[in-house]
């Protein structure tokens, strides 16, 4: 049985990951999920049936599954006609939802379904977008978020409407060992998880330690040139100021046929001037990653990953040295 507790904040593919490195490591673990999104199949399911965000559910679900062939049947998605680009698993997820009122009971069948035995939890019960001003410019959506230049402007971001942090995930960072806030899309899934009202609270008051895994990669028009604390301290602008423990990034070099255009390697920083510590690994994925051709927002994500073996011994030896 599981003797330490560890949450895991964030969206997208980079959660998945860090749970899939984690599983087995014994933890008891939790996964914290942003309920901004809106593109790709998740965007139509909200837009069409009033469900939640479920895309980023289904990718942790599957990294967790003890079920092969239920986690492939839960990944597949289809290639014509109306459901054209929707998973099956998103689709049961919000069957789950829309059955019984809560985005928690369409969880809990699915969990059943794949063997899964974590809990995965969304940051919010409430309906919410995120919102984007910038230089002028007022955008709404994560989608189109992904897509606006920011022209080297500091944005200001926010839920609308406001969401409130889930009683669930409260409590699973109330008793965590460890948190730690997950790569991604830094503006479109990071940060979204964080601005949920009562998330900074519940950072600042839990005892576990709080460690910040940092992309590999920067986006030219949002993240472009920005160092480990350049991430951290972006954060804390926009999501208040969270108490952050360790810093982990990457050292491996990046090859050049794993960067899309407009991504440059995260590069290092210096630990000066910080009050948190800054552990630097070699935890980048030597290979390329291969993209779903009927997943439309999988065709614009990077190609490179962290390797889940090296994160599990990083985040491992990031934890006990604290």
């Amino acid at each position: 049985m599981a003797d330490k507790r560890a949450a895991v904040i964030g969206g997208g593919h980079g959660t998945s990951v860090v749970l899939s490195a984690l599983s087995g490591q014994g933890y008891k673990l939790s996964a914290i999920l942003s309920m901004a999104d809106d593109g790709g199949s998740t965007g139509k399911l909200r837009d069409e049936m009033g469900a939640s965000a479920v895309g980023d559910i289904r990718q942790c679900l599957v990294a967790l599954s003890s079920n092969p062939e239920a986690a492939e049947l839960f990944s597949y998605r289809f290639e014509a006609d109306n459901l054209k680009g929707h998973s099956l698993g998103n689709l049961i997820l919000s069957a789950g939802e829309l059955e019984n009122g809560d985005i928690e009971h369409g969880i809990d069948i699915a969990k059943r379904l794949l063997g899964v035995d974590e809990d995965i939890l969304p940051s919010t019960k409430d309906k919410c977008g995120l919102v984007l001003d910038v230089a002028g410019k007022h955008v709404r959506g994560v989608y189109n978020i992904a897509n606006t230049d920011f022209e080297g402007n500091k944005p200001e971001l926010a839920l609308e409407p406001p969401a409130m942090l889930a009683d669930s995930a409260r409590e699973a960072i109330a008793g965590a060992d460890a948190v730690i806030i997950a790569p991604g899309n830094f503006y479109c899934s990071i940060i979204p998880a964080l601005l949920v009202n009562g998330m900074a609270e519940a950072l600042n008051t839990t005892s576990a330690k709080v460690i910040y895994l940092c992309n590999l990669v920067n986006r030219k028009g949002h993240t472009w040139g920005f160092r480990p604390g350049d991430y951290i301290a972006e954060a804390r602008r926009l999501a208040g100021d969270i108490g952050i423990d360790a810093v982990i990034y990457n050292t491996a070099p990046i090859a050049g046929e794993c960067l899309r255009e407009g991504e440059e390697p995260v590069g290092p920083d210096s630990p000066e001037g910080k009050n948190y510590k800054l552990v630097g690994f070699d935890i980048a994925d030597a290979e390329k990653v291969e993209s779903n051709a009927n997943d439309k927002i999988a065709a614009v994500r990077s190609l490179v990953r962290h390797d889940k073996e090296k994160l599990a011994v990083a985040l491992n030896d990031t934890i006990g040295g604290l």
